[in-house]
């Protein structure tokens, strides 16, 4: 940025303005495609002249540990602090084991025997919320109080896969990550996808709107390509069953399908052949009303359905309604 004469602020790690931010961004970005072996191996020669003067083998250079962080620059402090105690509350209090490990990109299940823990630490530069999973973690900030900062850790890398070959020639398939940097760039791909599902599911936080303006137009019927959809009940009983289902994380990583939502309605499928039929046609009206709704959306070429924005704060507003008392609402 200074070689390019583009003015910019920058306070201590975080860059809190910049005259040309897409400049910016681009040139962070072209950190992840550098082949960053070249760039040691000069290094290294410095350091160590017997390298190239007898001949020996480079470096074999790998990360104990990486650090991906994505930052939302608000225009303000006042802004981000406004809306900061909400998302601490939201991480806190509302994020589960099964959120967290769909976080990171795990699934829950037998197999997931890590603990997974959760810290907030009130500091002189501000409050931090850290999760561990397994030796890796994933924390938010407010760092200089105007960047909301969300930053994936990873220190276990074998935790994770890469799908590359194994010997030269060979056939590629799933195996664990390495600490080289020839899995950088599957480094910084699970570690952006982690910031991004977290930030997701903290932007149901600050939402303006009371409960009622988010679920009251799922009251009305829809009418979608000259055909008719009933008004949904989001917080009925069977329904608001599968809106839970829908936002459950296991499903949340990899999408929903439609025997998940028979499982959700059904926890043992009918033998009886008419039985099955009829539950798969309630099923399959239910996945059309919900897209008539917009609150899923079809994944491309599968048979895999993801939640929407607005479904992400239906469900939301939904399942917070049914599991309020009478107390809550009254004191708020």
């Amino acid at each position: 940025m200074r070689r390019r004469g583009v003015p910019f602020q920058q306070v201590d790690n975080c860059i809190l303005d910049a005259a040309d931010l897409a400049l910016a961004q681009r040139l962070v970005t072209q950190l992840e495609t550098r082949i960053w072996t070249r760039v040691l191996r000069v290094f290294g020669a410095r350091v160590n002249p017997f390298l190239r003067a007898w001949g020996l083998r480079p470096y074999y250079w790998s990360l104990d540990e990486s650090a991906y962080a994505t930052d939302v620059l608000f225009r303000s402090a006042d802004a981000l602090q406004a809306l900061y105690p909400a998302l601490v509350d939201q991480a806190t209090h509302h994020f589960r084991s099964p959120d967290v490990l769909r976080f990171l990109g795990r699934r829950h299940g037998p197999r997931s025997t890590g603990e997974v823990l959760t810290r907030i630490q009130r500091r002189l530069e501000g409050v931090r919320v850290k999760h561990w999973v397994e030796g890796n973690s994933l924390k938010m900030d407010d760092k200089e109080r105007q960047v909301l900062r969300v930053e994936t850790t990873l220190n276990q890398p074998r935790r994770f896969m890469v799908y590359r070959a194994t010997a030269r020639g060979s056939a590629r398939h799933w195996v664990p990550l390495r600490k080289g940097l020839a899995d950088l760039s599957r480094r910084v791909e699970l570690s952006r996808a982690a910031n991004a599902r977290y930030l997701d599911a903290l932007g149901v936080v600050g939402i303006p709107l009371p409960i009622h303006q988010i679920l009251d137009p799922l009251s009305h019927r829809r009418i979608v390509n000259a055909r008719a959809f009933r008004p949904l009940r989001p917080i009925a009983p069977d329904e608001s069953t599968c809106l839970a289902q829908l936002a459950d994380a296991r499903t949340l990583l990899a999408g929903v399908r439609a025997r998940d939502l028979r499982r959700a309605l059904t926890p043992h499928e009918p033998t009886d052949p008419h039985a099955h039929r009829r539950l798969t046609g309630r099923v399959s009206r239910l996945l059309r009303l919900y897209r008539a709704h917009g609150l899923i959306a079809k994944v491309t070429k599968t048979h895999r359905y993801r939640l929407t924005r607005k479904g992400h704060e239906v469900v939301t507003a939904a399942l917070a309604c049914r599991r309020a008392t009478l107390q809550q609402p009254v004191a708020a």
